[in-house]
């Protein structure tokens, strides 16, 4: 059970919209802070606990946070893995299989070649998958915490046009560095906000895609 330590001014729609929309069961425990002995005791639990603010969150009457703590702790324990979101994604490997092979075989394409179609195809990937921190964006209260991820978002669709720009080896180059670093970068900043599902699928797809790519590179 989660419990939420609130005043009568604490503004806790936030949580509850996130606790509503996961469908966990919570109750509001409300403290009043008119008298000496009341503001005493809060004081003694901001202590015990070294915290300084409300709401104070508790998971089975143990203390976990605030609502960033509590985001992360909802996606941890998330273990609902979409059957429809693996078939996508690994679904979404094929045409880097089929291009790469064809890349390094150097089969013509209708219009194209095998490596233009490869760095086409890594483009639009790699956009995509910065677009997932714009919809984490949408949901985080923080406003830093939101305008970080709203620029951080942009960023992959920026390389994958520069690396456009560029001779076929340096794209791939480029890409590689891309996806190997976009992903680093999400583990060391924001992968605790995924579920876990999500983030296993990522790193699936992040290896597979990259370690494709240097073989475009280095055999094509």
């Amino acid at each position: 059970m989660i419990r939420i330590v609130v005043s009568a001014i604490t503004d806790i729609r936030a949580i509850e919209a996130l606790l509503k929309s996961r469908d966990v069961a919570y109750e509001i425990d409300q403290r009043s802070m008119g008298s000496a002995d009341a503001r005493q005791a809060f004081s003694t639990m901001k202590a015990e606990h070294q915290w300084t603010s409300l709401p104070m969150i508790f998971v089975d009457e143990t203390f976990l946070g605030g609502e960033p703590e509590l985001r992360v702790y909802l996606n941890s324990t998330r273990n609902d893995s979409p059957v429809m979101a693996w078939l996508l994604g690994v679904g979404g490997l094929l045409p880097f299989v089929a291009l790469g092979l064809a890349a390094i075989a150097d089969i013509p394409l209708p219009g194209m070649s095998a490596g233009s179609a490869v760095l086409a195809y890594a483009a639009t990937i790699l956009s995509f998958i910065g677009a997932v921190h714009w919809g984490l964006a949408i949901e985080e209260s923080d406003a830093p915490t939101r305008n970080r991820l709203f620029t951080a978002s942009v960023m992959p669709a920026l390389v994958a046009w520069v690396a456009l720009l560029l001779p076929t080896q340096s794209a791939l180059s480029v890409f590689i560095v891309g996806f190997a670093g976009w992903y680093l970068w999400e583990r060391t900043t924001i992968w605790q906000l995924y579920p876990r599902w999500f983030a296993q699928l990522r790193t699936l797809l992040s290896a597979v895609v990259v370690l494709i790519l240097v073989c475009v590179a280095a055999l094509a």
